[in-house]
């Protein structure tokens, strides 16, 4: 792994590339604009996730306990809120058939921030990683990568530029104390690069936004917070 605290400043024409290369010209967007608005997002998404739950005694007392905590639903089969007032849909805590056990998954990905393709693999990592800590959970046991390829790059830039993504990606999940399994990788108008974070947890760690700890809940949605880790 590369020491990014003595790493000399991206240059182009070190890597035989024209010197006036930029990562960030092949996005229309930057950064997260690549993202559907979240009152846009509300209203697509809103009916969709909503479920009621009705498997077991407990599922229903733990229903209760939500509805009572949030004063919500009062007298109201018991629903479970994915998508709630705010709106925040980045991170998902889907409990197991294991008793006390949940999984988290977080799927993200970025428009070129910067034109650094080494720097820009790391921060794409911090990102997806971010929507864990954000319910407090800092392991995380397996990442697969999302790399889209700009169609107007050339073979000799994308030779040179997609590796260097990958390796920063990649390195940034060792820090992280995990590893990339797999992933997927397109062709696409805009260079674009995240992946998806999954761990599994006890369910009684879990914090949302607010503080709160959620040991019984079937399913919610965290906010974001994006907690640098790099």
């Amino acid at each position: 792994m590369e020491n990014t605290q003595f790493r000399r400043p991206f240059d182009p024409a070190a890597l035989d590339l024209e010197s006036s290369f930029r990562l960030t010209k092949y996005s229309d967007l930057k950064g997260c604009g690549c993202k559907v608005p979240q009152a846009v997002l509300g209203k697509l998404l809103g009916d969709i996730f909503t479920e009621t739950v009705f498997e077991s005694q407990q599922n229903q007392d733990a229903n209760q306990g939500y509805q009572q905590l949030f004063n919500i639903g009062q007298g109201q089969p018991p629903r479970v809120q994915r998508i709630g007032a705010a709106g925040l849909t980045d991170c998902s805590v889907i409990s197991l058939k294991q008793e006390g056990l949940c999984m988290l998954q977080s799927a993200d990905y970025l428009y070129p921030l910067i034109d650094d393709p080494y720097m820009m693999g790391m921060i794409a990592c911090a990102s997806v990683l971010s929507d864990l800590y954000a319910t407090g959970v800092t392991d995380c046991d397996s990442i697969q990568m999302l790399l889209g390829i700009s169609s107007r790059i050339t073979q000799k830039e994308r030779d040179i530029i997609a590796p260097l993504m990958i390796r920063g990606f990649r390195d940034a999940a060792e820090v992280a104390g995990c590893a990339v399994r797999g992933g997927q990788t397109v062709v696409n108008p805009w260079m674009l690069l995240g992946g998806i974070a999954t761990t599994v947890v006890p369910r009684n760690i879990i914090v949302i936004h607010d503080g709160h700890t959620m040991p019984w809940l079937k399913m919610c949605w965290c906010s974001p917070n994006l907690l640098a880790h790099t």
